[in-house]
């Protein structure tokens, strides 16, 4: 699926001179189906918005999160970065930073948390959309999850 508003936020942010590189991640089925990452649709989104393809990255091993932190932790560590901007969608943001923070601290490493523009995202009253009262309970679900899988 695609995520325009996490890549729309992404495409201001490396617009903005605020990042060299985007990293796009959650894309590993593309390899598997045989299609070049620049041709998956959210590369050629930023594609269209005039980012050079030089200064896409893509992370097409991981399938969860955990996985996602744990490779771009390795990628920053090689490439010598020691911070990150990590776009995401707002209830999406809180199971991020709780598998960043522990990983960032240990390996010397820092990061930002940027939300992303949704227009039907309201913090004082997701429960009222069903979509987003789906996404949160989802979220808890997942981060109990993970917090019993991986430690917490």
């Amino acid at each position: 699926m695609f995520d325009s508003e996490r890549d729309q936020m992404a495409a201001r942010l490396y617009k903005a001179g605020y990042a060299d590189k985007i990293l796009i991640t959650g894309i590993g089925h593309s390899s598997k189906a045989g299609l070049n990452y620049y041709q998956h649709p959210r590369s050629l989104f930023f594609l269209m918005q005039g980012i050079p393809d030089e200064a896409l990255m893509f992370d097409g091993l991981a399938i969860n999160i955990h996985q996602e932190t744990i490779n771009l932790a390795a990628l920053m560590t090689a490439q010598h970065w020691r911070s990150v901007l990590v776009v995401s969608d707002p209830p999406h943001i809180h199971r991020i930073d709780y598998f960043l923070e522990a990983l960032f601290t240990q390996n010397g490493l820092s990061y930002r948390l940027i939300q992303s523009d949704i227009p039907s995202w309201h913090i004082g009253r997701w429960w009222q959309e069903p979509r987003w009262l789906f996404f949160c309970v989802s979220e808890v679900i997942k981060l109990v999850y993970y917090a019993l899988v991986y430690g917490g």
